[in-house]
This record gives structure tokens, C-alpha cells and sequence, in this order.
């Protein structure tokens, strides 16, 4: 595990090719606006894994709008 808190908005924006994220099993407790928001759509990203995290907020809408993405 990981102890990563938070994540910047527009962290993802230089990956454009991004196919696979991992943020399992750390502390993110929310995910603010913007995280998932790139110039490219993220439209490769088709697996995010969440698991293990003590989530309680999802602020961003473009998390529902990932074209790709098979698996949450």
C-alpha cells in the first residue's frame, strides 16, 4: 500500500496514451473536480482501480465521461 492522500487537478494531462490506473489501497478519502480532466479526454484509460481507499466524496464529473473505461 501507499499512503497517497490526494491527487492534483490535471495530473493525468501529460499521459495522454494512459491505459491503466492503479490507486488501490492508499488514503484518498475524496476525488475533487478536475482529477480525471485532460486536454485529450483520457480516452485510453480503460481500467481505474479505487479499491481500498476511504472514499466519500467523487466531486468529478469527467470520472463518468471516460470513454474508454471498462473497469472501476
Amino acid at each position: 500500500c501507499n499512503k497517497i492522500q490526494s491527487i492534483e487537478r490535471h495530473t493525468f494531462e501529460p499521459l495522454p496514451f494512459l491505459q491503466f490506473i492503479n490507486l488501490g489501497c492508499n488514503l484518498l478519502t475524496e476525488l475533487s473536480f478536475g482529477t480525471f480532466q485532460a486536454w485529450h479526454g483520457m480516452q485510453f484509460l480503460h481500467k481505474l482501480i479505487l479499491n481500498r481507499n476511504p472514499l466519500t466524496t467523487v466531486e468529478d464529473p469527467y470520472l463518468f465521461k471516460l470513454p474508454a473505461l471498462k473497469y472501476l
